[in-house]
């Protein structure tokens, strides 16, 4: 099948193209960049047991679908409807599965229960770039400044560096979590960066109470609360978003794309201090970092037990 076109024009098309196929297992994933991750990921636990898989895209669906996610949930939901997440054609089984962005469905009780549908454990691909990813190497090799100091500069544990990254945006991550819950057309939401934060939030700056105090205002008049309302619905929304992140568990309600910033700044200081290279510093450290993961280790267990889940039904 061609990848750089349109895969289908009708339900039956797409089944009959992939009973057609010699794999058993068709993954759907939102975009391009997600599919070098989530095929070495099926690479690594399919492939041992002798389960053939195809990794498509939501851009390869008739249009008719959407685009991204939602292309990938309409799909799943009239693939429901008709019956045909497993078909069987020829003593041939074929299944098709999905890889989505939890983002903050959870959350919101936007979450649909599928086998077929498997959602990351965090808010989005990313955050296992960062989580389990080389940073040391990573800045390295996306500056070119020697090792040493890089490791003299980058914590070796993720988890120290990331922490104190996310920290930074604990109140911008109440209020896109906020207006996420609350499905609010607003300028604040995860898929900018923070506002609250001096500088525009592209590096590890304070908190602006002022700044803070204007967008709550501003996100006051929006979610159209009154008063006393919404600072008891933010309130609740902000101690929430604070015990997950005592928790260690940020990463479930953070984007993690937001850490390209942060680590960008990082390996910035360090290139301009040491005759390094600063162009396109966020996409290459995000590239790097998935180019470092080891896919053998027991942070793929999640997927692994998803995976498993879905490929029994072939049996």
């Amino acid at each position: 099948m061609n990848s750089g076109s349109r895969l289908v024009h009708s339900n039956p098309g797409l089944i009959r193209a992939c009973q057609m196929s010699a794999a058993s297992v068709f993954f759907f994933v939102e975009g391009k960049t997600d599919r070098p991750f989530y095929s070495k990921l099926c690479e690594t636990i399919l492939s041992p047991i002798s389960i053939s898989y195809e990794i498509r895209l939501a851009s390869e669906l008739a249009a008719e679908f959407g685009s991204g996610k939602q292309a990938l949930l309409s799909l799943h939901d009239k693939l429901v409807q008709d019956s045909l997440l497993l078909t069987s054609l020829e003593n041939k089984k074929t299944v098709i599965g999905f890889f989505l962005d939890k983002d903050v469905d959870d959350y919101c009780n936007r979450q649909v229960h599928s086998v077929h549908l498997i959602y990351t454990e965090f808010y989005t691909v990313d955050n296992y770039y960062f989580r389990n990813g080389d940073l040391q190497d990573s800045v390295c090799e996306a500056t070119n400044v020697d090792i040493g100091r890089v490791r003299a500069a980058i914590p070796g544990v993720n988890t120290d560096w990331l922490n104190h990254a996310a920290a930074t945006w604990l109140e911008w991550t109440a209020i896109c979590l906020f207006v996420a819950q609350r499905n609010l057309g607003y300028r604040a939401n995860y898929n900018v960066n923070s506002c609250i934060n001096r500088n525009k939030g592209l590096y590890y700056d304070e908190l602006d109470k002022v700044l803070l105090d204007a967008e709550l205002k501003n996100l006051q008049r929006q979610s159209k609360l009154t008063s006393l309302g919404f600072k008891r619905t933010f309130n609740r929304t902000f101690c929430k978003t604070e015990k997950i992140f005592r928790a260690g568990d940020q990463d479930k309600i953070f984007n993690g794309k937001w850490y390209a910033c942060f680590l960008a700044h990082d390996a910035e200081k360090l290139a301009k201090a040491h005759s390094g290279s600063v162009r396109r510093l966020p996409d290459k450290l995000r590239e790097n970092l998935r180019q470092s993961l080891h896919y053998s280790e027991p942070w793929t267990d999640y997927f692994k037990e998803k995976i498993t889940a879905m490929t029994v039904l072939l049996n």
